[in-house]
Order: structure tokens, then sequence, then C-alpha cells
């Protein structure tokens, strides 16, 4: 199955998942919606196995975080998030997403001296 064939060649992945969304954001299709979902998934997916290339991936996912349909414009803002650097990533809400996903690990708070620089002291 495609699934299966890409999951086998998670390299390929991220160039396969580009090249359809970015045919996909030039159509006007039905069909669009449910193959735009399909790749996002797939990218919310693997990322942990991808290195995507990233101007790439917001060439296409800004005009479709536009978009007028609210499922696309949610997915293509989650997706974003996910690969735009210095961004939290998104809560995934879908349950098949969740348990494929390694938690990641709770940060330790930064203690408050670290945050203020030494005054020297006033007597």
């Amino acid at each position: 199955s495609l699934m299966d064939s890409l999951g086998s060649n998670k390299h390929v992945l991220p160039e396969v998942c580009i090249c359809f969304l970015s045919i996909l954001a030039e159509q006007d299709f039905p069909h669009f919606q449910d193959l735009f979902l399909f790749f996002a998934n797939m990218l919310l997916h693997y990322h942990q196995f991808m290195n995507p290339n990233e101007s790439d991936l917001i060439d296409v996912l800004m005009p479709a975080s536009l978009s007028d349909d609210k499922i696309i414009k949610h997915m293509a803002r989650k997706t974003l998030k996910l690969f735009v650097k210095n961004e939290t990533p998104p809560k995934v809400t879908h349950e098949d997403l969740v348990k494929n996903r390694p938690r990641s690990p709770v940060r330790s708070p930064i203690p408050a001296t670290a945050k203020t620089p030494d005054l020297p002291e006033r007597h």
C-alpha cells in the first residue's frame, strides 16, 4: 500500500509530501482537501524521522494556511508550526497521532537566579 511504501522510505517522505502538497495547493478540486490532509498528516506522523526543506514547506503551507477551508487552514497552520523553528510544537488532538508520537521530555524550570544578572550588593 502507499502508506507502507512511504513508511519504509522515510527519507523521501518530505519531498513526496511537499511535491503533492504544492500540486494540491494549486488545485480547486473537492479531492484536494482529503489529499492535502493525508499528506499534512504524513508530515505530522513522521516529522521526527524527517528533515524537510523548510523553505519549500513554507512556500506550500503558507498559502494553504490562508485557505477558506477551515480544516485545511488548521492542518496547514499546525504543520507549519511543527516545522518552523523557534515554535513550540502544537498539541496534536488526533488520538492516532498521540499514540505514535514520542513524549517530549519536560524541561525543568530555570532557577530565578539564572534570569537576573548578579547586581553588586548595596549596603
